[in-house]
């Protein structure tokens, strides 16, 4: 995580200096759309745009500033759905302005955070020095950041589960959950065993294999793959230091649909 604070720390000061944090968070915003119209992969986007069918239910879990959703958004057009929960105030009025200037019509921008109960908690967004936010690490877990950040920015925040948000919205299918929620992913999954268990999404969550709390997933018959070389799938288990393999969302898919997309899967050491 420290790589990612560095990594374009004194292109963040600079901005953020000459013109001042509203100004910082449009000009990434900028970015992040202009990436998005080149067609550039961000994390893993090339290996779903593979995997995602038009008419996919989506729920974005952690949408920050849209990476994610205006890609999902080009994949299924007006024929699916993408529910995007991202619980940062600016965040989420900056979606609701992309949502309006690029019609994205299949998306509806919900301001929770998601978790293992419904109420209200602290959202803490740490701070660089000079006061940059890191708006891409807010969390409601504070314990993930015991002895390692102690700045923060905090906002209170509305928080639900998956559960309570299909059953209110009425929400009868569901493909796919991308969660990046900055340590929170094991309660925002408790938080919707039911709903996994009746639609059987392919899930994606930032998260190590060996997780203990991911029985509750493998008791379900989940299987838990890496995505390698930003294409095409391989067991968590058969990942060796020698792949080329992205980290940052583990992918876990129900044992019935691995055959349905085993063109997308290595099943082999090599």
């Amino acid at each position: 995580m420290e790589s990612e604070v560095t990594k374009n720390y004194l292109q963040k000061l600079f901005v953020r200096k000459i013109f001042g944090e509203k100004m910082y968070r449009r000009f990434k915003v900028l970015k992040i759309y202009l990436m998005y119209l080149l067609r550039k992969n961000y994390e893993i986007s090339d290996f779903l745009e593979k995997l995602i069918s038009t008419d996919f239910i989506i729920m974005d879990i952690g949408a920050n500033l849209g990476q994610y959703l205006l890609r999902f958004h080009r994949l299924i057009k007006n024929n699916g759905k993408v529910y995007s929960f991202e619980p940062v105030e600016e965040n989420f009025k900056i979606l609701n302005t992309l949502k309006n200037l690029l019609h994205l019509n299949s998306a509806e921008i919900i301001r929770l955070a998601l978790s293992n109960y419904n109420g209200e908690s602290v959202l803490y967004i740490p701070l660089l020095e000079s006061s940059i936010e890191l708006d891409t690490q807010a969390t409601i877990n504070l314990d993930n950041y015991k002895g390692v950040k102690d700045n923060f920015r905090k906002e209170l925040v509305k928080v639900s589960t998956i559960d309570d948000i299909v059953e209110k919205l009425g929400i009868t299918r569901l493909d796919l959950i991308k969660s990046d929620t900055e340590g929170n992913d094991y309660k925002v999954i408790e938080g919707g065993l039911k709903t996994v268990k009746r639609f059987r999404p392919f899930i994606f969550i930032e998260e190590n294999h060996k997780a203990t709390w991911l029985k509750s997933l493998f008791d379900l018959e989940y299987k838990p793959y890496y995505v390698v070389n930003n294409n095409i799938l391989k067991p968590a288990e058969l990942v060796t230091e020698f792949d080329n393999a992205n980290y940052d969302l583990m992918a876990l898919i129900p044992r019935e649909k691995i055959e349905r997309i085993n063109q997308l899967v290595i099943n082999n050491v090599n």
